[in-house]
């Protein structure tokens, strides 16, 4: 399986789902974010070679039998389509606070979807009162996509930061296990869709 979380806009909570579900599915996380210290911040949760940092120089091979996570940001070149192209799940993620979200958001769904079919959205952290009518306008302007909301919450940063699942969170303690029964439904409903994609044994090489 190899997914790619890819938002061309920071902050969209692309770092921390794509760290989340790598954990979850215990695959190797590749990320082209070696400047903003997303690989300080996150390098002891993962063990030494789960970790991958892709510079631009970088030829990348990818292992046909193991589990893939990219974790893309900046800017569509040639290196992010050819992994977009062989990927089974491409998520663009969705914080939305105003249009200056949901633009680049629209932008980048319209050029991945050229790329690969299965392009799905993560609106995640957003206010509960923009949600819906935020799900409306895409499903709208998207018919065809797949539109997962994960809601804001606190847990959300602890399952990257302490480096745990969600399944993991939840059984720490019964309030735990309380205050999470939303957004376990949530996690679970998007994680699913991930781990059951079609595997598509189409590796190759990817240029640099």
């Amino acid at each position: 399986m190899k997914i790619l979380f890819y938002s061309s806009k920071g902050g969209q909570g692309k770092t921390t789902h794509a760290i989340s579900y790598a954990k979850h599915r215990g695959a190797l996380y590749f990320t082209n974010d070696y400047e903003s210290g997303t690989v300080e911040i996150y390098k002891d949760i993962f063990p030494e070679d789960q970790l991958h940092i892709i510079r631009n120089e970088d030829s990348l091979n990818l292992p046909v039998d193991l589990d893939v996570v990219f974790d893309f940001g900046g800017w569509v070149d040639e290196r992010i389509e050819s992994i977009a192209k062989i990927c089974d799940v491409l998520v663009v993620p969705l914080f939305y606070q105003s249009m200056a979200d949901l633009m680049p958001c629209i932008k980048t769904v319209n050029t991945l979807k050229g790329l690969n079919e299965n392009v799905v959205i993560l609106i995640n952290n957003t206010d509960k009162k923009d949600v819906d009518d935020l799900k409306k306008g895409l499903n709208k302007k998207f018919p065809e996509r797949k539109i997962f909301v994960v809601n804001k919450s606190k847990f959300i940063p602890r399952l990257a930061n302490e480096g745990k699942t969600i399944d993991r969170l939840s059984n720490e303690n019964p309030l735990n296990r309380y205050l999470l029964s939303g957004l376990l439904s949530q996690l679970n409903e998007f994680y699913n869709y991930l781990d059951n994609s079609p595997y598509a044994p189409r590796w190759r090489k990817i240029p640099a």
